[in-house]
């Protein structure tokens, strides 16, 4: 593990050097980024692939908490920058810019991964751990979701591109909002007792909630919170439905003959799970859904009953031979 996550390590310091070296990024140096974060996200998957959670194993000494946030930094730095130069490029240059940044996105959402690794040598009894845990939830969900994700999500949106390839583009990315919408702690699927399913009460995440929950402007002398809408929890909610929107239009095209697609809708259907469960677990909480701060009911914001239909037509198409 030491050797594997010393590579990673080194990789993603000289994709900072280049970064640092040349600004704006030329052709040929988002080439060799790219060959690079490829070949840290090989890595990353053997490693991730190797690790047994909660063992009484050394933590790599390369991954600890803080290397794990500052190699995020590095790909997050490249990806903000990439993203806000090419708002006047070509059509073709933006979508050299999009490639490159999707390719970032597959190791950043991989670094994120291996950092809820609960490495057994700490007091904690739980598999996983929070994601990032020195940022915290509101740092973590503004440079990667705000900053990062919903720009990358919208100019791929703006693009000209098939369906079939924003959704490509995308993958990544939605899986790093995925990482952060869940609750590690806890089995994302329902039980089944006595033959029948059983729906568990997901606690929130801190990082679900510094995305979806109401934000606090003032607590009131009788000690009860004050609410504004947080802007995050629209933006978020309407990247995963645009995201579930393209795997169903490319599973209604294409039906599930191609692994590649199977694996990118797999991705769109947990993102709306992750939502979904979040969602529910803070109406359960004691952040309400009211006019007053802004929010609307889960299945108004999520269009319910239209995904439903997908669902079911989805469901019909795997089952037609």
């Amino acid at each position: 593990p030491d050797l594997v996550s010393e590579i990673i390590y080194v990789i993603l310091r000289g994709i900072k050097a280049i970064g640092n070296k040349s600004r704006p990024l030329q052709k040929e140096c988002k080439d060799i980024i790219v060959n690079m974060s490829n070949l840290s996200s090989v890595c990353l998957g053997i490693f991730a692939s190797r690790q047994q959670p909660y063992r009484k194993t050394e933590r790599p000494r390369y991954f600890t908490d803080l290397r794990l946030c500052e190699c995020v930094t590095i790909l997050l730095d490249i990806i903000r920058t990439d993203v806000d130069s090419c708002t006047n490029d070509t059509t073709t240059q933006q979508m050299e810019v999009i490639g490159f940044n999707a390719s970032l996105f597959v190791c950043l959402a991989k670094i994120m991964a291996v950092s809820t690794i609960n490495w057994g040598n700490n007091k904690s009894t739980q598999k996983w751990r929070s994601p990032l845990n020195p940022w915290g939830p509101e740092k973590t969900a503004t440079f990667i979701v705000k900053q990062s994700v919903l720009p990358f999500v919208k100019s791929v949106g703006d693009s000209t591109v098939s369906t079939a390839l924003k959704l490509t583009y995308c993958q990544a990315a939605m899986e790093c909002v995925c990482v952060l919408l869940n609750d590690h702690q806890v089995d994302l699927f329902p039980e089944i007792k006595g033959g029948k399913l059983v729906r568990r009460n997901h606690p929130l995440s801190k990082h679900a909630a510094a995305i979806l929950a109401p934000l606090v402007v003032d607590v009131l002398p009788d000690g009860k919170e004050k609410h504004s809408r947080n802007p995050l929890r629209s933006e978020v909610i309407a990247a995963i439905s645009v995201s579930w929107n393209w795997s169903c239009q490319v599973a209604f095209d294409d039906g599930f003959s191609n692994e590649t697609t199977n694996g990118q809708i797999v991705t769109s259907c947990r993102s709306m799970t992750a939502v979904v469960n979040a969602l529910y677990a803070l109406k359960k909480g004691k952040y309400k859904c009211t006019e007053q701060n802004g929010c609307s009911p889960p299945s108004q914001e999520l269009h319910a009953s239209e995904i439903s239909k997908q669902i079911h037509m989805i469901l019909q198409i795997e089952r037609s031979p």
